[in-house]
């Protein structure tokens, strides 16, 4: 039974460090809580123009030289250049 539970193990950390290849038009880079997301940019959309934690995120990310992404509505992620 440890001999199975440690293959279950393996196999399940071994599918959470493996990389995925980005799709084609899509970008990955982290949101303004730090996590890792990939998307491809916003097609046209109407959005509230309520500036957002992550709408400072975007400036930010701008400004320290890098590309933003925008996802969706008040969702960017920052792509590292």
């Amino acid at each position: 039974m440890n001999t199975q539970i440690t293959i279950l193990l393996t196999s399940l950390l071994w599918s959470c460090t493996t990389s995925q290849p980005i799709p084609k038009g899509h970008f990955q880079g982290q949101d303004y809580l730090g996590k890792t997301k990939t998307c491809a940019p916003m097609k046209e959309k109407m959005c509230t123009e309520i500036f957002t934690r992550a709408d400072q995120f975007s400036v930010e990310c701008r400004d320290q030289g890098h590309k933003a992404i925008q996802c969706d509505c008040h969702d960017w992620i920052c792509v590292k250049n």
